[in-house]
């Protein structure tokens, strides 16, 4: 397990590291502190911007078609040195990813908004976006400069100058577009409460406003404007629906509403296989699959039939076509 001894004088920092992230999270973690303290001041959570963290450790490498897989690229960082890239592993591993995983968690509960279209252009400048000692275009600060310039390494793995303007600009969008909305209108679904939904109107056009959830049966363009279960179904111009929530005979819209699969023309869940029917019936779908599926009560010895499901237990239908009887 890394950090072993040669590279932390405390030997092991799993439960370090555990113990740092669990002082993020929970009702009392740093986060709920500051969720709590940015609504004592007023401001509405939709109005909260949590900047992304990204990974300096894993990149990808220009390629003659384009950019490679996404990967651990430290071959710069202590080059020569013992662990190779083992230690920057579980580095990336065990702290950077389960912190970004944190972030997006806590976005969730409190109704931040996570900043993070950076985060996949800071994989092209990696710390070593290129595996080399010299680091090509890299986005961060490298450990050399830090002792050079500083004497110490405390501003290494922090963004340099480019990386901190690509962050800016993967912001520059969506706090203009917050900053921009009219007070009196909502901008995204979120600035509506639960039990409504940002309608933006057909193509955007007209006021945004927030609508109740509809139930079942209502017009609807997205899941998210369907009172839950309720989903949308024959998007973007559908109805919402519960699936499966009709049994034979019951109302529906869409198929999908029925438990057997099927609505007829008449707006009724009907039997699609013999399956759907009860004990001794069989689904009579009529001739070529045309008109309403029926459950009929299976046919008798010597009955006149035309498929075997129209027969009861034991019994197949037998005899040239035209003339079959169960037997």
């Amino acid at each position: 397990m890394y950090p072993s001894k040669k590279v932390c004088p405390g030997g092991d920092a799993t439960a370090e590291v555990d113990g740092r992230m669990a002082r993020l999270q929970g009702p009392d973690g740093l986060y709920a502190r500051v969720a709590q303290r940015i609504a004592s001041m007023g401001i509405a959570a939709n109005r909260v911007f949590l900047l992304g963290c990204p990974n300096p450790l894993e990149g990808r490498k220009r390629t003659v078609t384009g950019w490679g897989d996404l990967k651990i690229r430290s071959a710069c960082v202590t080059p020569g040195m013992w662990g190779g890239k083992r230690p920057w592993t579980w580095v990336s591993t065990n702290v950077v990813k389960p912190f970004q995983g944190v972030q997006r968690t806590a976005a969730s509960e409190h109704g931040w908004r996570l900043m993070d279209g950076h985060v996949s252009e800071f994989e092209r400048h990696s710390y070593c976006p290129r595996d080399s000692v010299t680091g090509g275009d890299s986005w961060w600060v490298g450990i050399l400069p830090m002792l050079v310039r500083q004497w110490g390494l405390t501003g290494a793995f922090h963004p340099n100058v480019r990386g901190h303007q690509a962050i800016a600009e993967a912001g520059v969008d969506p706090v203009g577009q917050l900053i921009g909305a009219r007070d009196d209108q909502c901008h995204d679904d979120r600035d509506c409460g639960s039990d409504h939904y940002c309608d933006k109107g057909w193509l955007t056009v007209g006021k945004n406003q927030c609508v109740a959830l509809k139930a079942s049966g209502g017009n609807c363009s997205r899941d998210d404007q369907c009172r839950s279960p309720a989903i949308c179904k024959g998007k973007p111009a559908g109805k919402c629906i519960v699936e499966g929530s009709a049994g034979l005979g019951g109302r529906c819209i869409k198929d999908a509403e029925c438990e057997s699969g099927s609505c007829n023309k008449d707006g009724r869940c009907q039997c699609k296989k013999s399956s759907d029917c009860s004990r001794g019936k069989y689904c009579d779908t009529g001739t070529v699959g045309i008109g309403k599926n029926q459950c009929k009560p299976h046919k008798e010895e010597g009955d006149a039939c035309s498929a075997n499901k129209q027969c009861g237990s034991g019994l197949d239908c037998k005899g040239l076509v035209g003339f079959k009887r169960c037997k």
